[in-house]
C-alpha cells in the first residue's frame, strides 16, 4: 500500500515538476543500528524510490546506513547542490 501511494504521490507531481528546471533528491537509507534490530525495508524502498524519481527528471542521491557524520556531509553536500533553487526533496527512511 505505501508503495502504491507513494507512485501516486509521483504521478500527481509530474505536471508540477515538468515545468522546474533543477530537481534534487536525497534518499537517506538506514537499515543498520547498534541497539535495534535491522530493519528490512529502507534500502530497498530509497532504491524504488529513487528509480521513480529519476524516471520523472530528478537527480538523486542515496546513502545507505549513513552514520551520524555521513548524514551531515551528506545534507551539507545536499544544501550545496540545491542553493540555486529547483526542487528539493529529502527522504529519510
Amino acid at each position: 500500500m505505501k508503495k502504491i501511494l507513494s507512485i501516486m504521490i509521483l504521478f500527481s507531481m509530474a505536471a508540477v515538476l515538468a515545468n522546474a528546471e533543477d530537481r534534487n533528491a536525497l534518499l537517506i537509507a538506514n537499515s543498520k543500528y547498534k541497539n535495534f534490530s535491522s530493519l528490512s525495508q529502507p534500502i530497498s524502498e530509497a532504491h524504488n524510490f529513487g528509480a521513480a524519481l529519476e524516471q520523472i527528471g530528478f537527480d538523486v542521491t542515496i546513502v545507505e546506513n549513513a552514520t551520524k557524520e555521513d548524514m551531515q556531509i551528506a545534507l551539507m553536500s545536499f544544501k550545496k547542490k540545491t542553493a540555486d533553487g529547483g526542487i528539493a526533496l529529502l527522504h529519510y527512511g
